[in-house]
């Protein structure tokens, strides 16, 4: 925790030397740490967990190693094998026995029907960011699209002087090349070879916005309208799938690291909680208790070391 926060202070003032250095001797310790805990609990499960749930003063910092990885969302460590396993025997207590299965793990071809719906909606939320990040791209792109367009189709108009927002030149200008990202081509309008529906009198268009404008032929416009299309429906839209694909990779590496993390969040959230109402009398019991020691923290009471508190 303290290396990746030294290691972030070095990001902003731009050390990059300092910075992977901190970067990896937190990766190191971590690791070490991650090893240590393994083989402890593999020799023996009581220490590991008595070591697990004890309450230490490291650096004036008084906290459980299992408290203090979720604190700092130290997902490598909180989702341990060893450490679902200990979940996984104080949510069953109370059962005929606990064995040691993969019952309580996602496995390979259900992982996607066990995660919780947090988790999808941050999957989702993170494909929202990258979608957005393509937005910005595609959004340039219709509009210098646009404005070639209307330069060429409609030449010498003037773009402004309309009394309501449904006239506005601004959605012609965007119209055409919108729905060419779907395959609408509007050639008619294009190459002009389709005069119904509007006029050539200047008078007429100028006077009433309501009244379309005929369309000017001019061979460059389709040019343009086909590196247009080719840019956009190849290159952009291929681009954006394969963004989708290497951020779906991203999360389905992590995905079983995050599940079994919130999955050992939930357990211990609930494993000292008394279900409602037979809650009340207790909550009162530590509103006087809050209000005779306001420094007393009731998480260090029942577990571990806490001759320091």
């Amino acid at each position: 925790m303290y290396l990746t926060s030294l290691a972030n202070t070095a990001k902003q003032r731009f050390e990059e030397n300092l910075q992977k250095e901190y970067q990896s001797h937190a990766k190191m310790f971590l690791s070490r740490a991650i090893q240590l805990f393994d083989k402890m609990f593999s020799e023996d499960e009581s220490v590991a967990i008595y070591a697990l749930e004890n309450v230490s003063n490291v650096w004036d910092y008084i906290e459980s190693p299992i408290h203090f990885g979720h604190q700092f969302s130290i997902e490598e460590f909180v989702s341990l094998s060893s450490n679902q396993k200990n979940a996984s025997k104080a949510l069953f207590s109370f059962g005929s026995g606990y064995e040691n299965n993969d019952e309580n793990s996602p496995t390979e071809g259900t992982t996607k029907n066990t995660y919780p719906s947090h988790i999808k909606e941050w999957a989702l939320f993170v494909k929202l960011v990258d979608l957005l990040d393509y937005l910005v791209i595609l959004i340039i792109f219709i509009f210098a699209a646009g404005v070639v367009y209307h330069a060429n189709v409609y030449p010498n108009h003037q773009v402004k002087g309309s009394s309501g927002i449904e006239f506005w030149r601004i959605w012609t200008i965007m119209k055409i090349p919108y729905w060419q990202v779907y395959g609408e081509l509007y050639l008619d309008t294009l190459e002009a070879s389709d005069a119904s529906g509007c006029t050539d009198n200047a008078t007429i268009w100028k006077a009433d916005p309501s009244v379309e404008r005929c369309p000017t032929g001019d061979w460059i416009t389709p040019v343009i309208a086909a590196f247009y299309m080719m840019l956009t429906n190849w290159l952009l839209l291929n681009i954006v799938i394969a963004m989708f694909s290497a951020r779906f990779d991203a999360i389905q590496e992590r995905s079983e690291e995050k599940w079994r993390y919130y999955r050992h969040s939930v357990i211990f959230d609930y494993e000292d909680r008394i279900p409602s109402p037979l809650n009340f009398p207790f909550r009162i019991l530590s509103l006087m208790d809050a209000r005779k020691y306001p420094c007393h923290c009731p998480c260090f009471s029942t577990k571990g070391n806490t001759k320091n508190i």
